[in-house]
């Protein structure tokens, strides 16, 4: 199909992370939503901000419009392809998805969508759908295929570890019984570190030694990572090169954190 993403209503509740990006570009899981779509073998366009558009363009005669934040399933796009002319597919008082452009016409017929689905309206459900969209992208994105060899200095707890060709781990702890851990093309999981998955490392990505991953994590293209991190979010190009600790974040493209930068995601009165 080709699908336009579009922003919709819910974009100011998504600020400050989509001033420099839409809505259908951030990033949960292992992918951003557009490489969900895009791995699903769908051409993907943006219906965003002007200032955005040379960057991220519209898609020409979309065969459906669909809001950005929605985080697709097989299911869920059997669906949408399923849609008439007057019709709009909703779910829990959302319009999610309409035929060719994007429309939240009163006048449509309301079809509605009873499926498991991951909709992004506020910036705390990325990090909170972080671990149950993990898991769909691994599972998506290693279907039918092998692992490249794991290194036996490394021990193995579960069975959902995956590495990209060029990826490597070396005399870590990696345990995948409490979530699945991937690693994209030349990613690197340094010695000493300690995973308790999900854990996503994009390509080129990196754990520094010693780094204690708490579950639910993940590094996007050429992240670094040192210290403890636990269900947060790298987008790309942002490190965290040294001790400290980071927790329940998302951090954009190109960011850096300083030695011993420690964040809290509890109240500390």
């Amino acid at each position: 199909m080709r699908i336009q993403l579009v922003d919709g209503t819910h974009r100011a509740h998504l600020l400050p992370l989509v001033f420099t990006r839409p809505v259908g570009a951030l990033r949960t899981g292992i992918l951003t939503i557009e490489e969900k779509y895009q791995k699903r073998g769908h051409s993907v366009g943006f219906d965003t901000e002007t200032y955005l558009s040379t960057k991220f363009p519209p898609i020409e005669h979309p065969e459906v419009s669909i809001y950005g934040g929605v985080c697709p399933t097989h299911d869920f796009l059997d669906a949408v392809q399923a849609l008439a002319a007057d019709e709009v597919l909703v779910k829990d008082g959302e319009v999610l998805a309409s035929k060719g452009p994007w429309s939240e016409s009163a006048t449509a017929r309301q079809i509605p969508y009873e499926g498991t689905l991951t909709v992004i309206i506020r910036p705390w459900q990325l990090w909170k759908a972080n671990a149950f969209e993990l898991e769909l992208d691994f599972d998506l994105l290693t279907a039918g295929r092998t692992s490249a060899p794991i290194d036996p200095t490394n021990t193995l707890l579960g069975d959902r570890i995956f590495l990209e060709p060029g990826a490597k781990a070396t005399a870590s702890i990696l345990n995948s019984t409490y979530g699945a851990i991937y690693l994209a093309k030349d990613a690197e999981i340094m010695e000493g570190c300690t995973v308790r998955g999900g854990l996503a490392l994009g390509e080129h990505a990196a754990l520094k030694l010693g780094t204690k991953i708490y579950g639910a994590t993940t590094l996007g293209p050429h992240c670094k990572v040192g210290g403890e991190v636990n269900n947060s979010i790298l987008h790309a190009y942002s490190n965290k090169g040294h001790d400290g600790f980071l927790g329940n974040s998302y951090i954009g493209e190109w960011c850096n954190m300083g030695a011993d930068s420690n964040n809290s995601n509890l109240k500390n009165n």
